[in-house]
C-alpha cells in the first residue's frame, strides 16, 4: 500500500511541476474529461477511457492533445490507439504519468503500476514518440 501511496504523491509532483500548458487537458473514467486551455474546465466527452483509477495526458506547449492512457492502452489525439500503445503493462485502475523524454520535443515515458494479484508486480514504463497527424 505505501508504494502505491508514493506512486500517488509522484503523479501529483509531475502533474504540479508540468509547465507551459503541457497538463491542459485531462481524460478520466466514463469516457470523459476536461479541457483547462480556456481558464475554466470544460467537460469533454470523446474519451476512450473508462477506468477507476489512473489515467494520464499530455498537451503540447500550447495545449493542444497529444495522446493520453488509461495505464493499458494508449491513444492519440484522434481518439485511435497510438502504434504500439495497446497492451501496457499496467492497470487501469493504478496510477499512470506521462513524462517528456529530458530535451526532446516528441519522445515520452509512459509509467504505469501493475497490480500483485495481476501476476505482474511493479513499476513499469514504455516510451512513446508523438505521431504529428
Amino acid at each position: 500500500m505505501m508504494k502505491y501511496l508514493f506512486f500517488s504523491f509522484i503523479l501529483l509532483f509531475v502533474k504540479i511541476s508540468i509547465a507551459q500548458n503541457e497538463a491542459n487537458i485531462w481524460y478520466f473514467n466514463n469516457y470523459c474529461g476536461l479541457d483547462f486551455n480556456s481558464g475554466t474546465p470544460d467537460v469533454l466527452y470523446d474519451g476512450q477511457t473508462n477506468t477507476w483509477g489512473g489515467s494520464a495526458a499530455i498537451t503540447d506547449t500550447l495545449g493542444n492533445l497529444l495522446f493520453y492512457t488509461d495505464g493499458h492502452t494508449v491513444y492519440n489525439k484522434n481518439q485511435e490507439f497510438m502504434s504500439n500503445g495497446l497492451g501496457l503493462v499496467g492497470q487501469s485502475d493504478c496510477g499512470v504519468a506521462i513524462v517528456k523524454l529530458p530535451n526532446s520535443d516528441n519522445i515520452y515515458y509512459v509509467f504505469t503500476v501493475a497490480h500483485v494479484w495481476t501476476g505482474w508486480q511493479g513499476f513499469y514504463y514504455s516510451i512513446f514518440k508523438n505521431q504529428k497527424k
